[in-house]
């Protein structure tokens, strides 16, 4: 077994790189607002798979992106929990958005999903809830890296540094 070389977040690369997707985030508010009550069984069966397939591909290409320049190797270092739970939320998340993806596309082709409809909103719920989630994760490490870099700097000696006053 081998072990996996510590990350740590790279607050300003994950900040932008959350910013730049805007493509990603329209569809996450698409689906934020379907899954709200009341339920459309006529929007999930027109729609519900071509969201899917488009949210499939963008939050595999952002997470991907996030895991390259936005959690950086730091060998040596401890890895945070909340770094750990949130490279698993990325790997939770995009396995049920593809396995989501798949069953409304097997449904759709065998002429099931107009009797499928609360299960698969049941589960768009449940996939926004883990996005939202997630999102809320990272939002709160952004910031708490961005709190400890506002801090004053101090010497090794416990008395600030000239530079910063």
């Amino acid at each position: 077994m081998t072990k996996k070389e510590a990350r740590i977040v790279n607050y300003a690369f994950l900040q932008e790189l959350k910013e730049e997707n805007s493509p990603l985030w329209e569809d996450v508010v698409l689906l934020g607002a379907y899954v709200q009550e009341p339920f459309s069984a006529d929007w999930i069966e027109q729609n519900a798979g071509n969201l899917l397939r488009r949210l499939r591909d963008r939050l595999a290409g952002q997470f991907r992106t996030e895991e390259v320049m936005g959690y950086i190797p730091a060998p040596g270092i401890q890895q945070s929990n909340e770094v750990t739970v949130a490279l698993d939320q990325h790997l939770r998340i995009l396995l049920h958005c593809i396995a989501l993806s798949e069953q409304c596309d097997d449904l759709e082709y065998a002429g099931y999903l107009a009797s499928e409809t609360v299960a698969i909103w049941s589960q768009m719920r449940m996939l926004y809830d883990a996005i939202m989630e997630h999102e809320s994760l990272e939002r709160r490490m952004i910031s708490t890296e961005w709190s400890l870099l506002q801090q004053p700097q101090h010497t090794m000696f416990g008395f600030k540094s000239l530079s910063n006053t």
